[in-house]
């Protein structure tokens, strides 16, 4: 899957397609395409180390313990 950004060129619009893409799929100028179009979902990505940091502090909030973590502030 590849994502564009939709441009608009005087009264229609437009998504390229990277050449890379064109030479693996073997496409020629001209030649009918079928596209699923749909607007791109973003969804942030969370490095396994920080969701781990985050996951170990919200258990310790669900414990009642609000206190810092002194081995934080070393």
């Amino acid at each position: 899957m590849i994502r564009q950004r939709l441009y608009k060129l005087g009264n229609s619009y437009f998504v390229p397609i990277p050449r890379q893409e064109v030479a693996r799929l073997g496409l020629t100028e001209g030649q009918l395409l079928e596209l699923d179009i749909k607007p791109a979902r973003f969804a942030a990505r969370i490095p396994p180390e920080i969701l781990e940091a985050f996951e170990e502090s919200w258990a310790r909030y669900d414990d009642g313990d609000t206190s810092p973590d002194d081995s934080a502030t070393r």
